[in-house]
């Protein structure tokens, strides 16, 4: 297999060497932002749909909020688990192993997006009933979801495929402790 060129950043931080508390810091504080910006993302949802559709609108939104969390923390779950074997080979210096687990990772995460879609679109009602959603909500709730799903389908949304893979790598190279990554330069 062909060897891996890395591209040395500025901002790259080695957690195997020197004090450990800054770089956790330099390293964690990005990660603790994307979590507020998901949190602002999903307040911002509520405060338009409050605002200019109505209060059942809310509500079904609100009443979807189990099934969409389930799905970003499952996701989020499987990024994080990918991006810790990751930072084991890449600490073990073992750039093969992790130049092919990205290129895993990413394949494997599109089947899944489509596997989502699938199962998403045809249980988002009966979903809905087994949590109860009130009947008035019910229709917009799953409208909602099926919107919800229909994201997770790249030959609809194409700038899903361009942002996919670049999210993942993103997220692996941040696991190797790359804080910017160059992403043109990782392949």
């Amino acid at each position: 297999m062909q060897k891996v060129q890395r591209v040395k950043s500025s901002r790259e931080v080695d957690m195997t060497n020197g004090k450990l508390l800054p770089k956790i810091l330099k390293f964690a504080l990005p990660l603790m932002f994307t979590g507020v910006l998901q949190l602002l993302f999903n307040a911002a949802d509520m405060i338009v749909v409050g605002q200019f559709v109505g209060d059942i609108a809310l509500a079904a939104v609100g009443a979807t909020s189990n099934i969409v969390n389930l799905l970003v923390n499952l996701f989020m779950g499987l990024s994080i688990g990918a991006g810790v074997v990751m930072a084991k080979h890449y600490g073990a210096k073992n750039e093969d192993e992790a130049h092919d687990l990205v290129h895993t990772a990413m394949p494997l995460s599109l089947i899944l997006g489509i596997a989502v879609l699938i199962i998403g679109l045809r249980l988002a009602k009966p979903m809905l009933v087994l949590l109860k959603t009130p009947d008035n909500c019910l229709p917009l709730s799953n409208q909602y979801l099926s919107i919800y799903f229909s994201l997770f389908l790249p030959s609809r949304h194409r700038v899903a495929m361009k942002i996919s893979p670049i999210c993942i790598r993103s997220s692996s190279v941040r696991r190797a402790g790359n804080l910017s990554p160059d992403i043109s330069a990782q392949s």
